[in-house]
């Protein structure tokens, strides 16, 4: 996974000026780019997908409330919708980004999260990963 978002200033051919050793970027192959965001409190989460298409350029926007027991299961819910939709879309190979840093490292690290309740939603991402 962090291989589809992280690398350096020469995998990036839109960054002409790099004041940074290293850059987040999303290499030309892939197909689908998505953001993640999400929002938790007393149980209810509000949870966010941007998407970009890359071959037309198009970007998408959803949002919607759910039942979440944490911030860490609402920023996992809001990861695994946007897997969901790169399959339903139809793209070859997506990139998705997240500000919710100790999802990331573990999804990238096949651990389970800490937050107990989260990790069913961590194993069906997990899933969706091995399709």
């Amino acid at each position: 996974m962090e291989e589809f978002v992280q690398g350096n200033f020469q995998d990036c051919n839109d960054i002409h000026q790099i004041s940074r050793e290293k850059v987040w970027c999303v290499p030309n192959s892939v197909h689908g780019f998505f953001v993640t965001d999400a929002s938790w409190k007393e149980g209810r989460a509000g949870i966010a997908v941007g998407c970009q298409d890359r071959q037309s350029g198009k970007w998408f926007w959803s949002a919607k409330a759910m039942d979440a027991d944490s911030a860490m299961e609402a920023e996992a819910l809001a990861v695994f919708w946007a897997m969901q939709l790169g399959s339903e879309y139809g793209f070859r190979s997506i990139a998705v980004a997240s500000d919710a840093l100790l999802l990331v490292q573990l999804l990238t690290a096949r651990k389970l999260p800490p937050c107990w309740k989260s990790r069913a939603v961590v194993a069906k991402i997990w899933s969706l990963f091995d399709n």
